[in-house]
């Protein structure tokens, strides 16, 4: 990879054959791709594969779900699932197959967290194999990024299944568009100059112990006006059912109970994977 650059290779899959390479593990092959650079993301299907994301997501509609999966939750399932519900209900959409991917990127999607190494991506793409979804491994960071890669796949609807949490904190606050002349109001335009839509999951205030929706929360001015404008002309849609016992699971804290090895946090996962996660030992400290 010496002296390469995206000015002179961009690299969408790689796949090495042949006696020469018995234990070569395309995936961790493809995330060094990303990281290096070489290429936007790499996409695994469920059954663990390498593929070209054309092949998969060409001129279909396509639901994402993005986060740090460590681990995936229950509500981390619920919120795809109930996204996805509502998805299959719009016009676009009715009576066809959409895609449905589980994205994480390599950049931190919160300033100043600390990145994972190659092992823990690959395990967390392992779960959410077991689980059934395609997963993308990334490198960008705001939405629109991940939108305007899609969009060159696809002319379908793009759906984004989001947290309330997420809208409050990454989509309407200026410390994550710096690098925007326009700030947050240039994001929200390149994100939604296409065929997009948001589906917001609720949350329950740890506080007052009430459930948040998007419309009973609204970002400070004069940010609120923004919000209520993609909600009235239907860019971002409030998701109607959900778990209300789901509301209160916060993936840090499940992340946490597991490295200080309180049980707790296994009622908290979808229980195809608890055995995946003990047997493993994945997400234990390092320190």
């Amino acid at each position: 990879m010496d002296d390469l650059s995206r000015d002179r290779i961009e690299i969408d899959m790689i796949e090495l054959t042949g006696p020469g390479f018995p234990n070569v593990d395309h995936r961790l092959m493809s995330l060094q791709l990303v990281e290096g650079a070489l290429t936007d993301a790499a996409m695994f299907t469920a059954d663990g594969k390498v593929v070209q994301p054309a092949d998969v997501l060409y001129k279909k509609p396509i639901l994402v779900e993005r986060g740090s999966f460590r681990p995936a939750t229950n509500l981390t399932l619920d919120l795809l699932q109930r996204a996805l519900e509502q998805f299959l209900e719009e016009p676009e959409v009715r009576g066809k197959t959409p895609v449905v991917l589980a994205e994480m990127t390599l950049r931190s999607l919160t300033p100043g967290q600390e990145d994972a190494g190659h092992d823990d991506f690959l395990a967390r793409a392992d779960i959410l194999c077991a689980l059934g979804f395609n997963v993308l491994i990334s490198r960008f960071g705001p939405y629109y990024q991940l939108a305007d890669y899609l969009s060159a796949y696809t002319d379908g609807l793009i759906g984004i299944a989001v947290g309330l949490l997420t809208v409050r904190q990454q989509l309407a606050d200026e410390k994550y568009y710096t690098d925007l002349p326009g700030g947050v109001l240039e994001s929200v335009g390149r994100l939604y100059k296409r065929s997009v839509k948001m589906f917001v999951y609720p949350t329950r205030d740890p506080v007052t112990n009430q459930i948040q929706t998007l419309e009973t929360v609204h970002p400070p001015a004069p940010w609120h006006h923004l919000q209520r404008l993609l909600r009235d002309i239907g860019k971002v849609v409030p998701i109607r059912s959900y778990n209300e016992s789901y509301l209160s699971i916060r993936t840090p804290d499940v992340l946490a109970r597991i490295q200080r090895e309180d049980r707790s946090w296994e009622t908290m996962v979808p229980a195809a994977i608890v055995e995946i996660i003990k047997g493993k030992r994945l997400f234990r400290s390092q320190h």
